[in-house]
């Protein structure tokens, strides 16, 4: 409920389902040790999700504040916790190594926005989500045609798995920050 309510308040509904959620807390990336929870009584107001990408040499920092209760006293608090630990990260298992500390945000979540820049985060990229609705005209009953030879498969065996990782890596080794994983991380 708090994300649906940050949700609500940067872009007017709920993006966050219950599964993104769940994934945050069950990902073995997920920094159990230093994620926490920000209480005021027994009401939760706000959540810092930290998550280790050693691979790729990142720390990701994701503050949620109530958006009608300490919100940018929680949000720099939250990123001032998440540098320090991506400070530790790096002087533990990297010291030499370039080692980055990244956020997200929507655009208009200016309470975010300013903590970032206030915490020293810069822009560095932009996303865009898109999305349709499911009852609109546009979306057609019936597929279009795959070009002659195509055929749509669902990856169940090991080959199979290995073959669509292979694609995946070579698609995206051009796409901005792309980290090349070995296949047992993928």
């Amino acid at each position: 409920s708090l994300l649906a309510r940050c949700d609500i308040a940067a872009v007017g509904v709920r993006d966050s389902g219950r599964e993104e959620v769940a994934g945050m807390f069950s990902s073995a990336s997920t920094d159990r040790e230093h994620s926490a929870f920000v209480l005021d009584g027994d009401d939760l107001v706000g959540y810092l999700w930290i998550e280790q990408d050693a691979t790729a040499a990142e720390t990701w920092v994701d503050a949620y504040a109530d958006p009608e209760r300490f919100t940018r006293e929680i949000i720099a608090a939250g990123l001032a916790h998440g540098l320090r630990v991506g400070r530790a990260v790096q002087a533990a298992h990297a010291p030499d190594a370039a080692w980055t500390v990244r956020s997200g945000s929507f655009g208009s979540d200016r309470a975010l926005v300013e903590g970032l820049q206030a915490a020293g985060f810069e822009c560095v990229r932009r996303f865009y989500r898109m999305r349709i609705d499911l009852a609109t005209s546009a979306l057609p009953d019936v597929a279009p045609p795959l070009p002659d030879g195509a055929v749509l498969v669902n990856a169940r065996t090991d080959d199979e798995r290995r073959r669509l990782y292979a694609v995946q890596q070579e698609s995206f080794a051009d796409h901005w920050n792309h980290t090349p994983r070995s296949y047992d991380e993928y």
